[in-house]
């Protein structure tokens, strides 16, 4: 479902949606009322608007329908409500964003998981937010906390990209031609960065982070 007070942003959202072949739109609305009703074939209501919507109709938004997953377009947040990340999937990105982007955002809400624009993180400066982002000493892998992804090296993130993509270690080798002794090291200091045991936990949490998009 399009949400959206601005014609034109309804118009060209439901235009690239529907030339994708996985994700059809099915209803679309000026407004969304918090307490109304949706068809409960919708998995995933796009709301986008130029301005960031309030914190309590973003409560009452996601008390009053607990069954679909929200994306929101925006064009950039001043902050982002640290509360609403120990929500159920959602999503927040921009308004620019591409429709592989939008189609990978969608998918990655209907996996269960939260969806951060990487453009946003670098311009959130909400202490709440920012504080969300960091693991705690008693936290585990498995945890809804997001892990620590400032200490990535842009070298540990090209190797998490290529994991992310089902690369073996001498795949990633030659594709950023180092050797694969220097793969296993950058592999290793990303699991002990994001607290992981394999190389499914560390794409999960860089997708749940924003450093990868899936």
């Amino acid at each position: 479902m399009v949400i959206s007070a601005i014609p034109s942003l309804r118009v060209g959202l439901k235009t690239i949606l529907n030339i994708l072949p996985d994700i059809d739109v099915i209803a679309e609305a000026a407004l969304l009322d918090v307490s109304g009703t949706l068809p409960p074939a919708i998995d995933v209501v796009l709301v986008a608007g130029l301005e960031f919507p309030s914190a309590s109709w973003l409560s009452e938004l996601f008390t009053h329908y607990p069954q679909q997953a929200f994306l929101f377009l925006i064009n950039s947040p001043a902050s982002l409500p640290s509360w609403s990340l120990n929500q159920r999937p959602h999503g927040w990105i921009s308004l620019n964003a591409s429709p592989a982007d939008i189609r990978a955002a969608v998918h990655a809400l209907q996996a269960g998981l939260l969806v951060i624009d990487p453009l946003f993180i670098s311009q959130v400066n909400s202490p709440g937010l920012q504080s969300s982002f960091r693991r705690t000493g008693n936290s585990s892998p498995g945890d809804s906390q997001l892990p620590v992804f400032e200490s990535l090296t842009p070298r540990e993130v090209e190797v998490l990209e290529c994991l992310a993509q089902g690369l073996a270690n001498k795949e990633i080798a030659l594709r950023l031609m180092i050797s694969e002794h220097t793969v296993k090291y950058h592999i290793s200091s990303i699991y002990s960065k994001f607290g992981a045991n394999n190389r499914t936990e560390a794409v999960r949490q860089g997708i749940r982070s924003g450093i990868i998009v899936i």
